[in-house]
């Protein structure tokens, strides 16, 4: 470094080098979590059955959103364990839901079937 007058200067070579090793560091593939592809799919099919909670008809919306996760879980180099997590964290979450929330755990457990179903004509 050199100094002028109470400044401090970098190298140029050495801002260079700082810079194309941050630009390394932020091209690093990311990597991704089981929990982390799953949870949004997991949370539509919950925001649909909160609303077949409230009396609204969901059957069709939550086919749709089961085959979209399919679609896009199922070109994953681990589309089976995927699949399989996905279909496990709609029966927790049809189990935590219990018998006070029937329309709820009832639209959870169908798109879960819907999925398990999907998952066995995979094979």
């Amino acid at each position: 470094m050199f100094s002028n007058a109470g400044r401090v200067w970098i190298r140029p070579l050495a801002a260079l080098n700082l810079s194309l090793t941050l630009f390394r560091y932020m091209l690093r593939p990311m990597k991704a979590t089981i929990v982390g592809l799953i949870s949004p799919h997991v949370l539509r099919v919950m925001d649909l059955a909160k609303q077949a909670e409230a009396g609204a008809n969901v059957d069709w919306h939550l086919r749709d959103t089961v085959a979209k996760t399919i679609g896009d879980l199922g070109h994953q180099y681990n589309a089976r364990e995927l699949l399989s997590a996905y279909i496990q964290g709609l029966q927790a979450a049809a189990d935590d839901a219990g018998r006070v929330r029937k329309a709820y755990a009832d639209a959870l457990q169908a798109a879960a079937a819907i999925a398990e179903r999907d998952l066995k004509n995979r094979d």
